[in-house]
């Protein structure tokens, strides 16, 4: 059954992504916007990451932002697994608590736990129609939109 967020009144759906637990979903022009309801421990919050982009990515949906909150992890990108020592280091940081992932996607090493709010927006490139500089135009006012669902 739909329920309706109090920050909006819009109505939100239950919806189930491929290998996903059910997040609430809205659609903000035209971007479906995922909100995993719980914290996720960091692996599984990366999978269902994953597994939205390769949805968008191959059609099955159009642009989405899945905004989800974890445990604490060090996620790193898959570029850097390469670098001198970098075995020893995940080791010992597990060992103090802060488990290391590999993002499938860019980006550098960032910490993440309960106290922060991760946010991933994906959709078709050639879709977009738009420069990079309208594209992070885009994602700042759909996570406005997104933020104002809390209250904030």
């Amino acid at each position: 059954m739909p329920e309706r967020t109090a920050a909006s009144g819009q109505e939100s759906t239950s919806r189930v992504w491929a290998g996903t637990e059910p997040s609430r979903a809205n659609d903000i022009n035209g971007w479906q916007i995922v909100v995993a309801d719980s914290l996720e421990p960091a692996h599984l919050g990366l999978q269902r990451e994953h597994n939205i982009a390769s949805e968008v990515g191959a059609g099955a949906h159009g642009p989405a932002i899945f905004i989800w909150r974890s445990q604490q992890a060090l996620i790193v990108a898959r570029g850097q697994t390469h670098w001198p020592g970098f075995e020893a280091a995940a080791a010992a940081l597990a060992q103090m608590g802060w488990p290391v992932l590999v993002r499938r996607s860019g980006g550098g090493a960032f910490p993440i736990g309960p106290g922060t709010v991760q946010n991933a927006m994906m959709a078709r490139y050639p879709e977009l129609g738009m420069s990079m500089e309208g594209i992070y135009n885009r994602l700042g006012a759909l996570i406005g939109s997104s933020l104002a669902e809390f209250g904030i």
